[in-house]
């Protein structure tokens, strides 16, 4: 039994680990470290990319995805759907040329659902975490809306079966889903600080939160354990 100042922390963590624990622990900081230093000396080509991916998979979606959606809502005179599906494209929307075309055809529900898709420009230019939060929002909304159409009398009223189509839905909520990584993936360098921040090791390391002891010594913490393995020559050759 560990006596003196701290030994209930000590039985929990300074004498808890064995040496291939502490060799393991070792490894995984040192590649999580490794990389996000290799990561972050390529941060100047990845977050451009990051942000063109972004952008070409929104543009895709508003411009294209949403196109025969439009045409049907405003063939059928769906004023509520087809409100939610140009408000949901109107926010985001990086019309080529940064002008709207002279011609829409599918707000008349005219466009045919053969016709070449829209081309845009490919910029490195994503939308902001607000754009993404509504975008977000409104296609959540529909969906739902959309899956609860036999359910209350809102829905009943604001969209009928027909209005969005399964695949239409599947289309919809396959693009919920994955944009829920993009503010991460476009706040790179915010993304990749956070990751390999391994300070909770010492600063809000479990254990220590929930010690009767209010102090305890620096060399109980687990980054100085680990530190003195290194130092003093215990570490098995590799």
């Amino acid at each position: 039994e560990v006596e003196g100042v701290g030994s209930e922390y000590d039985r929990m963590v300074k004498h808890a680990y064995q040496n291939d624990e502490k060799e393991a622990l070792i490894e995984i900081m040192g590649m999580i470290k490794g990389l996000g230093s290799y990561l972050k000396q390529l941060e100047g080509a990845l977050a451009p990319a990051v942000a063109r991916h972004v952008h070409r998979e929104t543009q895709e979606l508003v411009q294209n995805t949403l196109t025969p959606m439009i045409k049907h809502a405003a063939k059928h005179k769906k004023k509520d759907v087809l409100a939610m599906l140009v408000h949901l494209r109107a926010s985001v929307v990086d019309w080529k040329g940064g002008l709207p075309p002279a011609e829409c055809p599918e707000m008349a529900g005219k466009r045919a659902d053969g016709d070449p898709p829209r081309e845009f420009s490919q910029r490195a230019l994503a939308p902001s975490p607000a754009q993404l939060e509504v975008m977000r929002f409104l296609i959540t909304h529909m969906c739902d809306l959309a899956d609860d159409h036999r359910g209350g009398v809102l829905s009943r009223v604001m969209m009928a079966k027909d209005d969005l189509s399964r695949e239409n839905v599947k289309s919809l909520r396959h693009f919920y889903t994955t944009s829920r990584s993009y503010p991460l993936m476009l706040d790179f360098s915010g993304t990749l600080r956070h990751l390999t921040d391994l300070s909770n090791l010492y600063f809000r390391e479990f254990h220590y939160s929930i010690s009767p002891t209010p102090k305890l010594p620096i060399s109980s913490s687990l980054p100085y354990i680990l530190v003195d393995h290194i130092l003093k020559g215990t570490r098995e050759p590799g």
